[in-house]
C-alpha cells in the first residue's frame, strides 16, 4: 500500500499544516494497527518514504545479549490481510473486529481535511 505523496502535499497545503506533521500521523496510524497482531514486536517502527508514498514497517530481531542483529521488512499488504483474516474470524463473535488500515488511515485524513 502507498500513499499518494502530491495528494497529501496539496491536502496540507490547503489546510496549512505541515506535511511531515500528516506523514508522522500516517505512521502512528499504521504502528497502530501492527501492535494488533499477534506477539507484535514493541521495538517495531515504521517508514512512510517521502518520496515514493511506500509504507514498510521495520521489525528488529535481537540476540541473547539484546544487541539488534537483523531487521525485518514487512509490507502493509501483509498487516491489512491480517486484519482481514481476523475480522473474519471475529465476524460471528461479541468483539468489536479490528479497524482495518485503510480505514484508520482514511479516517485520518478526512480528519485532517
Amino acid at each position: 500500500m502507498g500513499v499518494d505523496i502530491p495528494a497529501l502535499v496539496q491536502l496540507t497545503e490547503a489546510k496549512g499544516m505541515p506535511l511531515e506533521q500528516l506523514i508522522q500521523m500516517i505512521e502512528a496510524a499504521v504502528l497502530t494497527a501492527y501492535t494488533e497482531t499477534p506477539e507484535p514486536n514493541r521495538y517495531a517502527r515504521v517508514q512512510l518514504d517521502r518520496e515514493t508514498g511506500d509504507i514498510q514497517i521495520f521489525v528488529p530481531t535481537f540476540n541473547e545479549l539484546g544487541e539488534r542483529i537483523s531487521e525485518d521488512v514487512l509490507e502493509v499488504e501483509a498487516l491489512i490481510a491480517w486484519q482481514r483474516l481476523l475480522r473474519d474470524r471475529q465476524s460471528n463473535s461479541r468483539c468489536a473486529p479490528p479497524m482495518m488500515l485503510k480505514l484508520l488511515v482514511s479516517s485520518l485524513l478526512r480528519w485532517a481535511m
